[in-house]
């Protein structure tokens, strides 16, 4: 609707758990569901890039380093640069992108979360918000010291998660001991955010949860404050009279948005959710209706329609 509108730019890993359950390996984080809410409550919106791993190849593609143990990683390198020299400069070209860094996230949870580490490290030109959930530092300790001698952004904002119930406290220790070189190297402490939840696993189920609050932490700088949604002034139907399709502008902006279409003598003739902020009127015969909309169960707008 507002052509100036521009968004901040999330990038993550493992692209196949991110939105979709059919289509991941191990359950998704709900990222679409949780910035719907977030939106709801007055957030301004995000555009989330979700980068497919290569399966077979993902151990390869999230790690810096080569790991001798596994006889597997060291292509990691390769990979952010795509990510920068490629996927990025197309998603700012063919979006309404924020694209300096402050606005540029890139987050990611295991090997995931130590590839988006290392982004940080290697382009703090490019990615200000770094989320780091149950980081793999493990498979390439190499990190620690090339943290230490890489210094970050200072105005870098990072967000560090860990359970306990990962590799039986492993995690957590590798967390603490990547904030103890953080801190060593003259990272501001405001700027680490660290995240220790006794009940957190490896699964997606745990990141899902910690989403929202990491996201909102990350983008707090630039984020605006949260306002009630002026629901009956922003609400518009048209065209009217339609023949096809009736548009509902801001229909986004409403709680579990639904609508209810009548006829002239109050037979109730289509109903549902208001997913694509559009009805499709076209098999309904020409004449006058009613259209209720409905944000949760509170009608926000009643309007007669007419159809051509």
């Amino acid at each position: 609707d507002n052509p100036n509108q521009h968004y901040r730019v999330l990038y993550m890993h493992d692209g196949q758990n991110v939105f979709d359950e059919s289509t991941s390996f191990a359950g998704e984080w709900e990222v679409d569901e949780s910035l719907n809410d977030l939106f709801l409550d007055g957030d301004k919106g995000c555009i989330v890039v979700a980068i497919d791993n290569g399966a077979d190849l993902r151990i390869n593609e999230y790690s810096p380093w080569y790991n001798a143990t596994y006889q597997a990683g060291g292509e990691g390198e390769a990979y952010v640069d795509f990510i920068v020299e490629t996927l990025k400069p197309y998603i700012d070209s063919n979006f309404r992108t924020l694209p300096d860094r402050q606005h540029t996230g890139i987050m990611g949870s295991s090997l995931g979360g130590l590839i988006s580490h290392y982004a940080m490290v290697e382009h703090p030109e490019v990615f200000g918000k770094v989320g780091v959930f149950s980081p793999a530092y493990w498979f390439n300790p190499e990190i620690y010291d090339h943290t230490a001698q890489n210094p970050i952004a200072e105005d870098t904002r990072l967000y560090l998660l860990a359970g306990q119930q990962e590799g039986n406290g492993s995690v957590v220790n590798d967390v603490n001991q990547m904030e103890s070189v953080l801190l060593q190297s003259g990272f501001p402490s405001d700027n680490i955010e660290v995240k220790i939840d006794a009940d957190g696993e490896h699964r997606e189920w745990y990141w899902a949860r910690e989403f929202p609050a990491a996201y909102l932490w990350l983008f707090e700088d630039v984020s605006v404050g949260i306002e009630e949604p002026e629901e009956e002034e922003d609400l518009t139907v048209f065209p009217n009279p339609a023949d096809s399709l009736l548009n509902i502008r801001n229909c986004t902006a409403f709680r579990k948005p639904s609508y209810r279409l009548s006829n002239s003598d109050g037979k109730l003739l289509m109903k549902g959710k208001l997913r694509d902020c559009y009805i499709d009127v076209s098999g309904l015969p020409a004449g006058v209706y009613m259209l209720q909309i409905c944000s949760g169960r509170k009608p926000v707008i009643e309007e007669t329609i007419i159809i051509e």
